[in-house]
């Protein structure tokens, strides 16, 4: 019953009053209707009822008291406009309109009480609407988890509204889907409720641990007031992706701070910004300001939008807090100014115990070049769809994993990922290209590198050139778990064809590492196919488990996973097994056969040799009968029993497989060895020199003889093949010289690690002391010191020292006379300085650089001792006793000047320099300074720099040499030139032959007539 019905026809009334209805006050039904200052008061039902195909204008009209809704439609097809009207006192709700567009603009909702399951104002259109510029206030619902005002996706303008003082659980409720919702410029003041503002998302798909959102819109409500002045406090105040990764953003930076609008926060400085909400568009982030991601904020990068970061740049997560891309992130620093992310706990002892710090979590593109990720959480970076790159990056200190990757692609190379209390890498079902390549794994305590795979998804899997040490835990270094079989399309697929291997583990270093309970490699695979060879498993020890488990097992007959070229060399297994102490455990496939058939596994030509174990392999099938092939493989020992007493297979347990191993090799010839080399592999006897035309390779673990003598000649290079050691007992003279150096290095070339050879050990006679000048000793110490002197049985003088698994040199300190000691990683760190020609009473600039140095940032000190120079000062840095403190931060921005005081008196003397950090010496080396008069400008100051591994000896005089040459060479041309001439113009005679035979001149008459001119004088 209404008091007016309005049914397929068009009216517009205006000035209509309709008070006290017994039903709706009016009925509007498929019509075209223009409300205008009218009255709707007092009605027993809705104010007015809307449907089917209507379009209403409601303008400048008073909805009170009645007892629905002052506004009520539920029909796809009404098209309303509400403009200036004053809705209030209505006993369900002010609005409630479905329909298909809608303008509720310049309107007062005020003073209604509500109870559920009834809201104040509920709309929701089907195309573009708005909400604008509304009063609501004092608006009151009793119930909990109850929502004031909630909008529908297509409200995509939601702006200048003032909603105070009203009481819900909820105030605002927005449907976002795929639209922008503007919704700036709002006042929100209802501190009674709950929440100011709350997003929901109907549409999305859940990835496991993380979300694709379907509808991708977000809440642009920036400019806005909360009531509040502090972000931490507004955050509180709303619902949005921050709360939940289902639910899209709400941007509500530069929020103002007070109702009228005159004062806006930007929450930035002169050196910071602060970023607490979402980015929305391509943003540029510059190394002028620190950069702070606010506690307890899930930073977005929103879909569509790209965050660019500039080299140098700083990025501070106060904990807990997260970086979430759906956008894209580039983030490129370079060689000298690195990117960091970290989080703002310094201590490390704190990150320790503090599982939840911060974490960025990529569902899109990510590229990452020189960046440092520190101090992270569990998973510190976590990418979960798409492709990433990183490069040249450092990864340390998370509470947990250091990368974890699930359903994405990945490109990680020459990257430290280290001290982490998780896994360094884990990879969870990868999709696409995954690559690791030429990085270092090194501290982790979960292990090096896991992968889970099970998805139907066959993608190339590349760990290559890596260097994997030092791990101490309970976890696999490497952990490999493939299983294709379950997979339908894959395993059709493997039946029909020979494949090429999935899973490429090819030139690794596995060293020093300790697991308990579980092997330092397992590698379980059905269905896919594996190449692992030419890596090296080197000093390990496994407590309770064998040191590397191989469990292969193909599709039908196809298997062809190979395990050829490696080296097992020096490593513990110690178990209380039947089979304890094995090194390998290699399980045979049911229905594979593993003989010599095509497409069989393989374990051929590696070395084993691990003298305190056991056995070397072990075979551990449950069933079956075949052949596991281990030819050609290098056992320690040239005897076929001990080899067989060494292998644990089907003649020891009468199940499983046999392990054939014959032929195996008398040597360790494995590597590839040019005939270009000078092979040693025996013991010295006599007297030998060793010279440079070709290089030299100690093949096998030698020792020179006590009466024997061998003189190596400059320029000579002599490699060291792995595990190899020299063992000097007579006398050894290696003098190189400052151009042609000698050096001691592993055979792996630019692929050298350290510690790939064992030891240089002296213990000769004082008597017959060995000699070593400017020589180069390199990538040993693989099991102790690299060069070991006893008893003052060797000297060395310009000697560099470089990249050993253990210390580099042990002897007295008299013994090693301007050497240079490198302790750090290969080609990450060197000094390079060129000796100093000073004139006393003035200065001279310094010459000093770092050499392979990724922006110093760990270099903290630089040292440079003077003993005995007191007169000697540098323009800046801090002198204490006789040594000069000075940073590298004042080396990097200006030039450094030695001074020399009047009263120094000539002469040469050597400074020591030094290059610290954290307390410890990462590096030393020397230098000449010559100190000569003002007045006599000549010098014997040499130069000496460390360079590629190899040390340069240069005069620093070489310039004022040349220069005093061409002088010399020019002055002799131009009076040689001067001769000459003189010589041809005076007839072929020199002046001093003209001033002898020329006779005494005088004036005579010359006549006309014999030269055909006229002279008056007589003169010529």
């Amino acid at each position: 019953m209404a008091a007016i019905t309005v049914k397929k026809t068009s009216i517009i009334a205006q000035d209509l009053a309709i008070i006290g209805s017994y039903g709706i006050g009016i009925d509007v039904y498929q019509s075209n209707v223009t409300l205008q200052k009218c009255n709707i008061s007092y009605g027993y039902n809705d104010g007015i009822h809307i449907s089917l195909q209507s379009h209403v204008k409601i303008i400048d009209c008073c909805i009170t008291h009645n007892q629905g809704y002052g506004i009520w439609s539920h029909d796809m097809t009404v098209e309303l406009i509400v403009r200036k009207c004053i809705i209030q006192n209505n006993s369900h709700g002010a609005i409630q309109v479905i329909g298909n567009r809608g303008q509720i603009n310049h309107n007062t909702i005020q003073h209604h009480q509500i109870s559920l399951p009834n809201h104040l104002i509920a709309i929701s259109f089907k195309s573009t609407s708005s909400f604008n510029n509304n009063s609501i206030i004092h608006n009151r619902i009793q119930d909990k988890k109850s929502w004031l005002i909630h909008v529908g996706s297509y409200i995509n303008s939601f702006e200048g509204n003032r909603i105070v003082d009203n009481i819900a659980d909820i105030i605002i409720a927005i449907v976002v889907g795929n639209n922008i919702i503007h919704a700036s410029y709002n006042i929100m003041d209802n501190p009674i409720a709950r929440y100011e503002m709350v997003t929901s998302n109907y549409r999305y798909n859940p990835i496991h641990d993380g979300i694709d959102h379907i509808d991708k819109g977000y809440i642009d409500a920036r400019y806005c007031y909360w009531g509040y002045d502090h972000v931490l406090q507004i955050e509180k105040r709303i619902v949005h992706f921050n709360d939940d990764y289902q639910l899209p953003p709400i941007v509500f930076r530069h929020f103002r701070l007070d109702s009228t609008a005159n004062k806006t926060a930007y929450m930035s400085n002169s050196t910071t910004v602060y970023h607490f909400d979402a980015i929305i568009d391509h943003q540029r982030w510059s190394s002028n300001k620190q950069h702070i991601i606010l506690s307890g904020i899930n930073f977005t990068i929103w879909y569509g939008s790209q965050l660019t970061i500039m080299p140098g740049c700083h990025i501070i997560f106060n904990s807990p807090s997260k970086m979430i891309t759906y956008g894209s992130i580039i983030a490129q620093g370079n060689y000298h100014r690195r990117i960091q992310f970290q989080s703002n706990h310094n201590n490390h002892s704190y990150h320790h115990h503090q599982q939840d710090t911060w974490q960025m979590i990529l569902f899109y593109t990510g590229i990452f070049h020189y960046v440092d990720f520190f101090h992270g959480s569990h998973n510190m970076i976590c990418i979960l769809a798409n492709h990433v790159e990183l490069s040249d990056c450092r990864l340390q200190d998370a509470s947990g994993n250091a990368l974890f990757l699930q359903h994405a692609a990945l490109n990680i190379t020459q990257s430290r990922i280290q001290h982490n209390h998780g896994y360094g890498i884990e990879l969870k079902n990868p999709l696409g290209q995954i690559n690791i390549t030429r990085c270092s794994l090194q501290h982790n305590e979960g292990g090096g590198i896991s992968i889970f795979k099970r998805l139907r998804h066959y993608p190339s899997l590349w760990i290559q050139d890596n260097m994997i040490s030092n791990h101490i835990g309970y976890q696999a270094v490497i952990s490999i778990d493939i299983d294709y079989d379950h997979d339908p399309v894959i395993s059709t697929l493997q039946s029909k064809q020979s494949l090429q291997p999935s899973l490429f583990i090819i030139n690794n270093t596995v060293s020093h590492n300790t697991i308990i309970n579980h092997p330092i490699i397992d590698i379980t695979t059905i269905g896919a196919r594996i190449q692992f060879r030419l890596n090296r498993i080197i000093q390990n020890r496994a407590q309770e488990a064998p040191i590397m488990t191989i469990k292969c097992q193909g599709s039908g007959n196809i298997n062809g996973s190979q395990f050829n070229h490696n080296q097992l060399i020096g490593n513990i297994a110690t178990s209380e097994v039947v089979n304890q102490s094995q090194i390998a455990s290699i399980k045979s496939c049911y229905g594979v056969t593993i003989c010599n058939r095509q497409g069989q596994s393989t374990f051929q030509r590696n070395v084993l040799f691990n003298q305190h174990n056991q056995y070397e392999i072990a075979d551990q099938s449950m069933s079956g009968s075949g052949f596991i092939d281990a030819r050609l493989c290098y056992w320690g020992t040239q005897d076929i029993a001990t080899i067989n007493q060494r292998i644990y297979d089907f003649r020891q347990r009468r199940s499983g497989s046999v392990i054939d191993f014959y032929p195996y090799a008398d040597n360790k010839q494995l590597l590839p060895v040019s005939s270009e080399f000078y092979i040693h592999q025996n013991d010295i006897h006599q007297d030998e020199i060793w010279n440079s035309t070709r290089p030299h390779l100690i093949y096998r673990s030698i020792q020179l003889d006590t009466n024997a003598i061998l003189t190596i000649q400059d320029g000579t290079t002599i490699y060291f093949y792995p595990t190899t050691a020299f063992t000097i007992f007579g006398q050894l003279i290696a003098n190189g010289t400052c151009h042609r150096r000698i050096r001691f290095t592993s055979i792996y070339g630019h692929h050298a690690q350290a510690g790939d050879w064992q030891q240089l050990l002296i213990i000769s006679h004082r008597h017959h002391q060995s000699m070593f000048s400017y020589c180069d000793f390199g990538y040993g110490g693989l099991s102790s010191v690299m060069v070991k002197i006893i008893n003052f049985s060797a000297q060395f003088d310009h000697c560099t020292f470089a990249y050993s698994l253990h210390p580099l040199w042990l002897g007295h300190a008299s013994l090693c006379q301007k050497c240079s000691f490198i302790t750090t990683p290969p080609n990450q760190f060197s000094i390079k300085s060129n000796d100093m020609l000073a004139t006393i009473g003035s200065a001279t600039l310094f010459h000093l650089q770092f050499i392979g140095v990724n922006n110093l940032w760990w270099i903290q000190h630089c040292n440079i001792r003077m003993d005995g120079l007191p007169g000697l000062s540098f323009s800046f840095g801090q002198k204490i006793n006789n040594t000069w403190l000075i940073s590298c931060q004042q080396i990097r921005q200006q030039n450094l000047y030695l001074h020399v005081d009047n009263n120094v008196n000539p002469g040469t003397t050597v400074m020591t320099l030094f290059a610290s950090s954290s307390g410890k010496m990462i590096a030393r080396t020397w230098l000449y300074v010559t100190l000569v008069p003002s007045y006599n400008f000549t010098s014997t100051a040499m130069t000496t720099d460390y360079t590629n591994q190899t040390m340069v000896k240069h005069d620093s005089t070489v310039a004022v040499t040349i220069i005093t040459i061409c002088c010399v060479t020019l002055a002799v041309g131009i009076a040689i030139g001067v001769s000459i001439w003189i010589y041809f113009r005076y007839r072929m005679r020199f002046p001093w032959q003209r001033m002898k035979n020329d006779e005494p001149t005088f004036n005579y008459k010359i006549h006309d007539e014999q030269v055909g001119i006229s002279s008056d004088d007589g003169n010529l």
